[in-house]
């Protein structure tokens, strides 16, 4: 059996070819967009974890708050170490404060968004903080 030679094309016959190609078209377009898709949704998703570990610490504050104005509490220091336990499964830095002060339940935390991050896009932002605090008034 004889091989069939295929003949050569000239470099400028290929070149005009790939061009006018339009196989595979799509494929590259999806090549460009589905990266950066997938990164805006994983940005979207980190500040829905970031935002939603911010209610969470918001719900713990206020717990707090019931239990010192209720008298759960003997006084300040169990109830900011209490604070102080229940946030740091939330973040492992972060800093809490309960007091009692002119009648009022005054509890806040302040945990840095790095911590918080999930994904990576924060882990480097030291100066961004997620904060919440409560304030409710001490029955008697």
């Amino acid at each position: 059996m004889a091989r069939c030679k295929q003949p050569r094309r000239p470099l400028n016959r290929l070149i005009r070819y790939f061009w006018r190609d339009q196989e595979g078209s799509a494929t590259i377009e999806a090549v460009l967009w589905i990266p950066m898709f997938f990164f805006t949704l994983l940005l979207v998703m980190e500040g829905s974890l970031i935002f939603n570990a911010q209610a969470l610490a918001m719900r713990i504050v206020q717990d707090t708050n019931r239990a010192i104005a209720v008298g759960i509490y003997p006084d300040s220091a169990t109830a900011q170490a209490q604070l102080l336990t229940r946030i740091r499964t939330l973040s492992p830095t972060a800093t809490a404060s309960a007091r009692i002060e002119n009648g009022l339940a005054i509890s806040s935390v302040r945990m840095p968004v790095g911590d918080l991050s999930r994904f990576g896009f924060f882990r480097n932002s030291e100066s961004l903080v997620i904060s919440a605090s409560s304030q409710q008034l001490v029955e008697k």
